[in-house]
């Protein structure tokens, strides 16, 4: 069964055997007969052409598209057939003989496979997609190859000589033909410009499903960053980075697809070998620079963005970790165990690193390309140090950073159980938690209460810090100074106690976290692959 939209009113939908295809009106549910006659199994030989479309036959439906003038177009077994708004059935396209010929020549000299799927843009374009290709009838009735034809699937390739499989098609918001296949893939081709294809979304391993917001799921996401063209998630163990693209519903691998057969130059969309888990993620503000942390392979990256639109266009570069260890100095000769979260400081160019597998945060200057220990003692997993130098202190497996207004670094010290404070003198201070593995109460002060397993971290404008811990999401109000020194008060905005509405039932691995704007919060749940959606609570300052 197949249909389609026009609207947002109408579908046309075809029956079980393709024999007919019926209206229905989306307003007030009525179903007619819009083309087809005779039984309905087996379905009568093609016929009628010139007259009623209600009066024709129909051999094998298997899709329709529609314009907006109310044109319908009907995938009729190897060959289309157009009905005009007058209800009269005409054949557009295909010899209904079975072949793969025709391009370059008229619609209704070509011939088709068996026509899987159609679709029509607003300039009349109707794209036919038959078998393992991809073609279409321009504006003078000619038929044009879209993709299809090659071995193989070439990600970024000219879509012409790659190879697509079997599926669906239909058209985005800007004008780019999108194809579905059969293997679980959603994939772009550049019409308009470049003629060349690439993976929008799809399963680097079969337990994620990208695509629309509505049927989306990350496998494991593990941080969020949102810049001012960007918002991506750092997708653990998939071995990606995910963007979220609002104006077009789409969630999408951009970062460290699985391997190609070859290396594509230093595209970071196409790399010539799979990441491991990406744990971390940070942006410039500006937007020209994504740094990320592969944390299995105990290494970060740093992406330059060419075109935030156009992720073709960037290109990735080791930016340290030459192996698992622990060193600091010079970036080339650095060594990392584990990296996790990640938080960029415009103020100095550099970025902080939660080197979660040592118990200690580092701190990359790259404009002198060197990294430095700012806190923990290195491979010593410990608790205390409160009211010393950071770089005295001892922590337990930190897994995410803040940098806020205020100067200050928070640190979420993830086995200790516990919230940290740097300050501008380098003190280091417990803000949140006793080391209980607890994450409930409010009130002041905050030292006196307890956090689960903090995993992420970001501040607000006014210094107010929020946390997400396993199951809820806390927010640390900030003073006057915008400063959270442990004596403000805890609050908590999601997953407080009993927890007996939807999604606060079902996520319990919290990671991630972003503001998004002065009302939203958006975060993520490990666990169950969900981005959740919170109204911000306002602090008072």
């Amino acid at each position: 069964m197949t249909g389609v939209d026009v609207a947002g009113d109408v579908a046309y939908v075809s029956t079980q055997y393709g024999c007919r295809v019926h209206r229905i009106d989306l307003v007030t549910s009525a179903v007619t007969v819009f083309a087809g006659s005779g039984p309905l199994y087996p379905c009568s030989a093609a016929s009628g052409d010139g007259g009623p479309a209600t009066s024709a036959t129909f051999s094998d439906v298997r899709a329709v598209a529609a314009k907006a003038d109310g044109t319908v177009y009907i995938a009729d077994g190897a060959r289309v057939r157009e009905v005009d708004p007058a209800g009269i059935v005409r054949a557009f396209a295909g010899t209904g003989i079975i072949g793969n010929s025709g391009d370059g020549g008229p619609a209704l000299a070509a011939s088709f496979g068996a026509i899987e799927d159609l679709a029509v843009d607003d300039d009349g374009i109707v794209y036919i997609r038959d078998g393992v290709r991809l073609r279409r009838v321009n504006a003078l009735g000619l038929v044009e190859a879209v993709a299809g034809g090659g071995a193989t699937f070439v990600d970024g390739g000219l879509a012409t000589a790659t190879a697509i499989g079997t599926g669906g098609v239909g058209l985005d918001p800007a004008g780019s033909v999108l194809l579905t296949s059969t293997s679980g893939y959603l994939r772009r081709v550049d019409t308009a410009g470049s003629g060349r294809i690439w993976t929008v979304a799809g399963p680097v391993d079969l337990n994620q499903g990208l695509g629309r917001y509505e049927f989306a799921r990350l496998d494991d996401p593990r941080a969020l960053s949102y810049g001012p063209a960007l918002a991506l998630v750092a997708a653990g163990a998939s071995g990606t980075v995910a963007a979220l693209r609002d104006d077009e519903g789409l969630l999408e691998n951009v970062i460290g697809r699985y391997g190609q057969p070859a290396p594509t130059a230093a595209w970071a969309r196409f790399r010539a070998s799979s990441f491991g888990s990406v744990d971390g993620v940070a942006q410039h503000p500006d937007g020209s620079r994504i740094f990320l942390s592969e944390t299995s392979a105990h290494a970060l990256h740093e992406v330059t963005v060419v075109d935030p639109a156009d992720e073709r266009t960037w290109t990735i570069a080791a930016l340290a970790g030459a192996g698992a260890g622990f060193a600091d100095g010079p970036l080339a000769t650095a060594r990392l165990r584990e990296p996790a979260g990640l938080a960029y400081d415009a103020t100095g160019d550099r970025v902080f690193v939660a080197d979660a597998g040592n118990h200690v945060i580092r701190v990359i200057d790259r404009g002198a390309a060197t990294i430095a220990t700012v806190a923990g003692t290195p491979e010593v997993l410990g608790v205390g140090g409160d009211g010393g130098p950071s770089a005295e202190a001892r922590l337990n497996r930190p897994r995410a950073l803040a940098r806020c207004p205020s100067g200050d670094l928070y640190i979420a010290d993830t086995g200790n159980h516990r919230i940290r404070r740097v300050d501008g003198a380098g003190v280091i201070t417990t803000v949140l938690g006793d080391g209980t593995d607890a994450s409930s109460g409010e009130g002041a002060p905050s030292t006196s209460f307890p956090v689960a397993a903090p995993a992420g971290l970001v501040c607000d404008a006014a210094g107010n810090l929020y946390i997400t811990s396993t199951t809820t999401v806390r927010v640390l109000a900030a003073d006057a100074a915008g400063v959270v020194d442990g004596t403000g008060p805890v609050l908590t905005i999601y997953g407080a106690p009993p927890r007996d509405t939807y999604p606060a039932t079902v996520t319990r691995c919290l990671t991630g976290i972003a503001l998004v704007d002065d009302a939203t919060v958006h975060v993520t749940d490990a666990c169950t692959g969900l981005l959740v959606e919170l109204g911000r609570q306002r602090l008072a300052p």
